[in-house]
């Protein structure tokens, strides 16, 4: 682990400063420009050396000998721990508002009009993800005749995913047994975890009326494999565009090495990292390797 770093009020702003500046340019940055550009009140020998001591530190580089400086993957660390100062948050627009209550009972839609609405706000790639796991809550099972000898069963979960299994029985089945057997299905496991309900639906249902029916043994046989979600993450995503707004995406292969990071699903892998983080979770440069 390397030692913290402490830097002097006017290293840290020299630093601030340099950052920003080359995020808004993606050009090296240098003293000179830097006491014109913000009417520093220090001698150009005084900057220089600052920022030679912050290159010494690591935080900064330069791309050659006569050239300004830039930040390293460091000196992006330092500044989002150290320097980045939170915005007031902005109230969404009631257009915006508007949209996505109209889309609450549509999950998916609403999922993906969220990356949509991130992605326009932020002038960024916006990413909606949503983990699948054992911890997920059932809120509701509905179970749906199909043909003969054909049952769908429906679990909705309360973080409005659903996951559809089609039972195959040897018999068919009326109505009133399917509503019957769904009822105490709801009555039994509903408000659990998908964990819990593999753990305890045979000792749960054991004691009712409909054990020993067909698709009860069906279900409590299949357990595992139908109270399970996919381990893959459901992402939502918007338009790529807004990045060419942003000066280093004018660079051809920094653009490409970001399509193909998105396309391999590293973005992703950044994200899987960050889902039990309880804070807002940043990762920069090298540390996503």
């Amino acid at each position: 682990m390397k030692p913290e770093i402490i830097l002097s009020e006017r290293e840290e702003q020299l630093l601030k400063q340099t950052v920003e500046e080359f995020i808004g340019s993606i050009q090296p940055v240098g003293s000179t420009y830097l006491k014109k550009r913000f009417a520093l009140p220090y001698s150009p020998a005084t900057i220089r050396n600052a920022l030679a001591r912050l290159e010494a530190l690591g935080l900064l580089t330069h791309p050659y000998t006569s050239a300004g400086r830039i930040p390293t993957d460091r000196g992006y660390r330092y500044y989002v721990d150290h320097c980045l100062e939170p915005e007031r948050k902005k109230k969404l627009p009631h257009k915006i508002l508007d949209e996505l209550s109209r889309l609450s009972n549509d999950v998916d839609r609403l999922l993906q009009a969220t990356a949509q609405t991130l992605g326009k706000l932020s002038n960024q790639f916006g990413m909606v993800i949503i983990p699948q796991t054992d911890q997920s809550v059932l809120r509701d099972v509905e179970l749906i005749p199909l043909v003969e000898g054909r049952v769908m069963m429906v679990l909705a979960m309360e973080s409005g995913m659903v996951k559809s299994i089609v039972l195959n029985l040897d018999l068919a089945v009326g109505d009133r047994d399917l509503e019957w057997i769904g009822s105490i299905l709801k009555e039994k496991i509903c408000g659990l975890t998908l964990a819990e309900i593999v753990a305890s639906i045979d000792h749960r249902l054991k004691e009712t009326e409909v054990f020993q029916h067909e698709i009860v043994q069906v279900i409590l046989n299949h357990s595992r494999d139908y109270f399970r979600l996919s381990s893959n993450l459901i992402v939502y995503s918007s338009s790529l565009h807004p990045l060419l707004n942003h000066p280093e995406f004018q660079d051809q292969q920094v653009l490409n090495n970001t399509l193909l990071a998105v396309e391999e699903g590293k973005v992703e892998q950044v994200i899987r990292r960050a889902l039990n983080s309880e804070e807002v979770y940043w990762s920069i440069g090298s540390e996503n390797e």
